[in-house]
């Protein structure tokens, strides 16, 4: 089963994807901002994860359940195995989630994550990462963005 990639899928619709008795994804929307050095940073997603949020709240289930032609109690059904192997592969091994970071144990045996930081941003409302000195007349004209190299996807 593909619940990782289910997780990234669901994460770009919406701010919170339960994965029933293991944790949270939760993100936030941040705004495009122009930092004082001059670098366009798009508006983004930030990702965290909040191991205390364990209650199935149904949306991965039925996103599993569509996704797979199965009903819904299968599909908890799959979901719940695939929990009881992450939480056993978690006391040896990094839970790698593609587009979206990393669980694992730190040597208190307590879980923590990495988030990728550039995971998110621009993708999500459809724009890249750019970098380049703004002026503000650029700013204020489409087309002196594409003249610094700026362009929108």
């Amino acid at each position: 089963m593909l619940l990782t990639r289910y997780i990234q899928e669901l994460l770009y619709q919406y701010e919170c994807v339960t994965i029933p008795h293991f944790g949270a994804f939760l993100t936030r929307p941040l705004m495009a901002k122009v930092s004082d050095g001059g670098n366009f940073y798009p508006p983004r997603k930030e990702v965290t994860f909040n191991q205390l949020l364990k209650t199935n709240d149904g949306i991965l289930a039925h996103y599993v359940a569509q996704k797979e032609g199965l009903t819904y109690e299968n599909a908890l059904r799959l979901i719940e195995k695939e929990v009881s192997s992450w939480k056993k592969r978690l006391k040896t091994q990094t839970l790698r989630f593609p587009g979206v970071g990393e669980i694992l144990l730190n040597f208190d045996k307590k879980i923590t994550t990495k988030i990728n930081a550039d995971e998110g941003t621009g993708e999500a409302v459809g724009l890249g990462i750019a970098a380049g000195v703004l002026t503000a007349a650029a700013l204020s004209n489409p087309i002196g963005l594409a003249a610094v190299g700026i362009g929108f996807l």
